[in-house]
């Protein structure tokens, strides 16, 4: 499930599918859950990430895409990419790290505590995050 957490002051967390206006009772109950797992994502995140203060990083967008177990924690490293921005850039690594950072730091992920969300794991054992500092 790709994730896009433009973790500004606003702190959004949706997947590709689902938009910033919500569900609507038409739609189909997997994308009721992804949008469910990306609250729980959301979450975890807010907690733990701490956005770059440095204006050098504005506009920059942190990829990070890692795989879960069924119990929340890291299966694999995170992979981070960064767009908009030289990656040889001080200020811009300290970004990619600091979204290194919050996802390693915040494992175990809740999202298995949900028995909902914990019975489809196919829907989030493959997460790419977008951290995006306004």
């Amino acid at each position: 499930m790709r994730v896009a957490l433009p973790l500004s002051l606003a702190l959004l967390c949706l997947p590709m599918q689902v938009t910033a206006q919500g569900l609507s009772d038409e739609q189909p109950a997997a994308q009721a859950l992804e949008y469910r797992a990306a609250r729980v994502m959301r979450d975890a995140m807010r907690r733990c990430w701490r956005m770059p203060t440095a204006e050098g990083a504005r506009h920059v967008r942190v990829s990070v895409e890692f795989n879960l177990n069924r119990d929340g924690t890291l299966a694999t490293e995170p992979t981070i990419s960064v767009e908009g921005g030289d990656e040889t850039n001080p200020i811009v690594r300290d970004a990619m790290e600091s979204a290194r950072r919050a996802v390693i730091n915040c494992a175990p992920y809740p999202i298995s505590n949900d028995p909902e969300l914990a019975s489809h794991y196919e829907i989030w054992r493959e997460m790419s995050l977008v951290f995006m500092v306004p």
